[in-house]
């Protein structure tokens, strides 16, 4: 299998800076491998050889360039290709990588510099589960009209039901289902 080697190797280039880059494209093969350089989409072959130098530096020369590697033997052509981009900026265009983060719920905003266009990328992540660990969510059917957040009664401060007597009669609540208003709860 094939594959690139950049020299220098760099994520971006900078024009004035670097003023020259090789790209080479390296195999096996026996017998030796013939070599074919692509920019892009394009179906113009830009070298037949297996490395390409770029001297004179220039933001036309980012793109992904593709090595077409071939060879015969016993009559079959063996082709294998590899991919590789290349990406050079003019220094003005240079702009920091900023990251940003908060601990909890996360965003996380990164400002990058990539071949001259600045790109804005904005994240949202969420790392573990709801702050309020005293809730718990609830399914919903369409015509439920029940609270998304119900405290469960694991997770109750019994404190709240202090004042409240549990010595009710049941007759006491049959009363209250007929919508009998006048209808008294002993206290």
């Amino acid at each position: 299998m094939p594959t690139i080697v950049k020299h220098p190797n760099k994520t971006d280039y900078l024009v004035g800076l670097d003023t020259r880059i090789d790209l080479t494209c390296t195999t096996d093969g026996n017998p030796e491998p013939s070599y074919l350089w692509y920019k892009d989409n394009q179906i113009e072959t830009i070298s037949t050889s297996e490395t390409l130098t770029f001297t004179d530096v220039a933001t036309t020369h980012s793109g992904i360039y593709t090595c077409v590697v071939s060879n015969t033997f016993n009559d079959v052509i063996n082709t294998k290709r590899v991919q590789i981009h290349v990406c050079i900026i003019k220094e003005g265009n240079k702009t920091p990588i900023i990251t940003q983060s908060i601990i909890g719920n996360t965003g996380i905003i990164v400002v990058s510099s990539v071949c001259g266009s600045i790109i804005l990328i904005l994240c949202a992540i969420l790392f573990g589960v709801i702050q309020n660990k005293n809730k718990c969510l609830l399914m919903r059917n369409r015509n439920d009209r029940s609270l998304d957040d119900v405290n469960t009664i694991q997770q109750q401060d019994l404190s709240l039901y202090e004042r409240v007597d549990h010595a009710l009669d049941e007759h006491y609540y049959e009363q209250l289902s007929t919508g009998n208003s006048s209808t008294q709860i002993p206290t």
